[in-house]
């Protein structure tokens, strides 16, 4: 995606260039270790043997396409195929790259402080959530 200015850019993709710019260092750290600890899992259990970096390249190559990949879908919730066509690749690819991707936007949020709370152990903290919300 080709986003030329801060205007554009919380258009298209809901948040500021700066606020971007930061939470798209974070996810590249998230990545990056998730990436590592599922490569080398595989690799203890035996189902891949290709170094790290082999085979086929992927189509969102950078955490900066990943992240506007994940936040477009979240902001404008298009059908897999408009995604696909937007993001020039197949609607499996479309499909699987969300649900994939999204856990790691997720615990970038968490790590950065900025997602709000979603799960509560018992009834007494969900009112006192609440409570403090009102």
């Amino acid at each position: 995606m080709k986003i030329r200015s801060n205007n554009q850019m919380r258009t298209v993709l809901g948040v500021s260039l700066q606020r971007f710019e930061v939470t798209e260092t974070e996810f590249e750290k998230v990545f990056t270790t998730y990436h590592l600890e599922f490569y080398f899992q595989a690799m203890e259990d035996g189902f891949s043997t290709r170094i790290s970096g082999g085979g086929r390249k992927p189509i969102l190559q950078t955490a900066r396409e990943k992240l506007s990949f994940c936040l477009y879908y979240l902001k404008a919730y298009p059908k897999f195929e408009d995604l696909a066509n937007r993001f020039d690749m197949s609607i499996a690819a479309a499909h699987n790259n969300i649900h994939r991707l999204l856990p790691l936007l997720q615990l970038t949020l968490q790590n950065l402080g900025v997602m709000p709370a979603r799960e509560f152990s018992g009834d007494e903290e969900m009112r006192a959530f609440l409570k403090k919300r009102n």
